[in-house]
């Protein structure tokens, strides 16, 4: 495993092209006065989810009239 240290104030100066190169396996150690701070560890695993479609079909249901104004009653619950 690599290991990197780094100031804070570089940190913030840096931390856009501090993480692009940042491979399986290597971190990051932020510091500040030669105290860890942080540690910034590249992800071990893909970090996207499949999406799967049609999941809820058939779960969610919508009444015919969702669209439609709202009553007085309702209006007066609101608007307390």
């Amino acid at each position: 495993m690599s290991t990197q240290i780094i100031a804070l104030n570089e940190a913030q100066t840096y931390l856009g092209t501090l993480i692009t190169p940042l491979k399986a396996g290597e971190e990051i150690v932020i510091v500040r006065n030669k105290t860890p701070l942080a540690k910034l560890v590249a992800p071990t695993q893909t970090l996207t989810k499949t999406r799967t479609f049609d999941k809820y079909k058939g779960k969610i249901k919508m009444s015919d009239d969702f669209d439609a104004p709202l009553s007085d009653e309702w209006l007066g619950i609101i608007n307390k």
